[in-house]
């Protein structure tokens, strides 16, 4: 089985807001994933993405979709005929633009991941309100996210970080759940306060730091006075699991990512990685009773507070 994990969503939109396309950018990362325990968690995780994505099988046929890639493309499981390419079904479909990931740098998978968070968005300028760029763990919440966007439209805000919180579970969640009303418990985390939101019209260059924790925005750079919208990060889900991960994940680090310290936790021992999961769980808290006001509690200094 293979897993395609597509990168860079873009949602192009008229003049009155209506999808009119889709862009996406697609990696096969089925070595990053220990197969025999990952279905459920991706199971889990592809039902919460908020960009669509396609599962192929090795013979490059379609095997599965997600819900948002069926909202946006209409690709739904029983429109797809028996045997059906996956590559053709993209490049066939109106709305969609089939791209391979650009390796930047031969030596760095960081590097090449940054170049392309860095250029996969400007192509929605002038087509969509706004951009999210993130990743299929990184879960950005607000009890209201469409209403709250418009707010910050008519104040004329550009770019809405995010306050990070590294999510935990002793076990992995079953088929069905929707994270953010079932795990709930999770603590805050400095370098999950990305950046993921912005409007590309206002944003000439939003120079994501690698891995995208930080950025120096170039451009007309507003950000909210009061911080709302929460990046849940979503994988620490069972600790044998998130140990295997690392595992997988380690072996798709280039000389340059190993060399510079990037994805230095795939590397961690058990003992390593079970002391930083000890860590996060005796500061974890409940999402639920501190999303509305977790801008006051949050104990670490905002990098965006200079475009304030």
């Amino acid at each position: 089985e293979k897993i395609v994990l597509g990168y860079g969503t873009l949602i192009l939109r008229n003049g009155n807001g209506q999808p009119v396309g889709v862009g996406m950018n697609f990696q096969d990362i089925t070595r990053l994933i220990p197969l025999m325990d990952s279905h459920r968690f991706l199971d889990i995780a592809l039902k919460n993405l908020p960009g669509g994505l396609i599962f192929c099988d090795l013979q490059g046929k379609i095997r599965g979709v997600n819900q948002m890639a069926e909202r946006l493309l209409g690709i739904s499981p029983e429109s797809i005929e028996p045997g059906t390419e996956c590559y053709k079904a993209l490049a066939d479909h109106p709305k969609v633009e089939v791209r391979q990931f650009i390796w930047s740098d031969t030596e760095s998978f960081a590097f090449s991941e940054q170049a392309l968070s860095n250029q996969c968005w400007k192509e929605s300028r002038g087509m969509a309100d706004w951009v999210v760029i993130t990743d299929i763990d990184e879960h950005l919440f607000h009890r209201s996210i469409v209403q709250y966007l418009d707010t910050c439209s008519g104040e004329g805000i550009t770019l809405v970080p995010a306050l990070g919180f590294q999510m935990i579970s002793e076990d992995i969640p079953a088929t069905g759940e929707t994270l953010c009303q079932s795990r709930f418990f999770g603590a805050p985390w400095k370098q999950m306060m990305k950046p993921s939101i912005f409007k590309p019209s206002e944003i000439e260059e939003i120079d994501f730091s690698v891995g995208r924790h930080t950025a120096n925005p170039i451009g007309n750079v507003r950000v909210p006075v009061r911080d709302e919208v929460l990046l849940l990060h979503y994988k620490y889900l069972n600790f044998e699991q998130t140990h295997g991960r690392h595992v997988q994940l380690a072996t798709k680090l280039k000389s340059k990512d190993i060399r510079f310290g990037m994805g230095h936790k795939y590397g961690w021992s058990r003992e390593d990685l079970r002391k930083d999961w000890d860590q996060v769980a005796a500061r974890a808290v409940d999402i639920r009773k501190i999303a509305t006001n977790a801008a006051e509690d949050y104990p670490y200094e905002r990098w965006w507070s200079r475009y304030r």
